[in-house]
């Protein structure tokens, strides 16, 4: 099972590059080089460039986490278990940044955002086997069988995050709110029983009985705007008087639930239309958080 601590060790990773490419910017001898004949002075941007414009492409290691768990289902028999509390994944976003300079050692940037998060797990539950006669349907007894359970959630968002930013040299830390609504979801959940089990299905007694059965929630509605924090460290690389290229490791602290409302998923043959339903109960109280890495160009102005 994927854990917080595989996600640790990602943004210790984002953040170590981070610093070997400031090492390597600043590997150069002072004075005059071929890049900036002018010394080190003409590297940065001149104090009278006070506004900047920056376009970002990164990742979003995302966590899904809820305490009461992804789902809640007749399915299973079990409590809550680990897999079923926290998943996690990788997704794209972009970001596209107007700031102004109000002194050197500090600036304030809008940040325009696409952030998409997805998350999935899977492990193995407990559930209760019923078998039947195979003549007259009647229920002939009862046994636990092992089920897998599979999930994952994707979700995308569009908003705008308003970051003050401090600058120590070419390096800067960030930190601020960001509000998105939603633009599209896709939520899946699959059930199996394993081929040992000879016995045991779902829909039994029906002629769509199965080994498995999955369902899938798509559009936007029911999900929540999401609110949230966010928060790093950068570093800008001075290719230019007026061009830069950035580094930047963070992380955005989901503040609000994934959706608005605990929401039912129908299970069902994925190779039969129409056919019996088993229902899965999606809990509405979980939230995605992310490591952020990313790769940007800033243009001063």
């Amino acid at each position: 099972m994927r854990t917080s601590r595989q996600i640790i060790g990602r943004a210790l990773l984002a953040i170590a590059i981070i610093g070997a490419c400031a090492t390597t910017a600043h590997a150069d001898p002072p004075g005059e080089d071929i890049l900036y004949p002018g010394g080190a002075e003409s590297q940065g941007a001149s104090p009278e460039r006070k506004f900047y414009l920056q376009l970002e492409l990164g990742t979003n290691q995302s966590e899904l986490y809820g305490a009461n768990g992804f789902h809640g289902s007749e399915v299973t028999n079990d409590p809550v278990l680990g897999f079923q509390k926290s998943s996690n994944g990788a997704a794209p976003f972009a970001g596209l940044t107007f700031g102004y300079r109000l002194a050197s050692f500090f600036s304030i940037g809008v940040r325009l955002d696409y952030d998409e998060h997805f998350a999935s797990n899977e492990g193995d539950a407990t559930a209760t086997c019923t078998t039947y006669d195979p003549d007259t349907g009647e229920p002939l007894g009862q046994h636990d069988v092992r089920v897998r359970d599979i999930y994952e959630a994707r979700a995308s968002y569009i908003g705008v995050s308003i970051l003050p930013t401090v600058n120590i040299g070419d390096f800067f830390i960030y930190a601020g709110p960001s509000y998105a609504v939603p633009i599209s979801r896709i939520i899946r959940q699959t059930f199996s029983v394993p081929e040992t089990d000879d016995e045991c299905q779902f829909f039994n007694t029906n002629f769509d009985a199965t080994r498995t059965v999955s369902g899938e929630l798509t559009g936007s509605s029911n999900l929540l705007d999401r609110v949230a924090l966010k928060a790093g460290v950068g570093y800008a690389w001075h290719i230019l008087p007026r061009f830069d290229v950035t580094f930047q490791a963070g992380y955005s602290l989901g503040l609000s639930d994934l959706l608005a409302a605990d929401e039912m998923m129908e299970l069902h043959n994925p190779d039969v239309a129409g056919g019996s339903v088993e229902p899965s109960l999606l809990h509405h109280n979980l939230r995605f958080s992310a490591i952020q890495g990313s790769f940007g160009m800033r243009l001063n102005f």
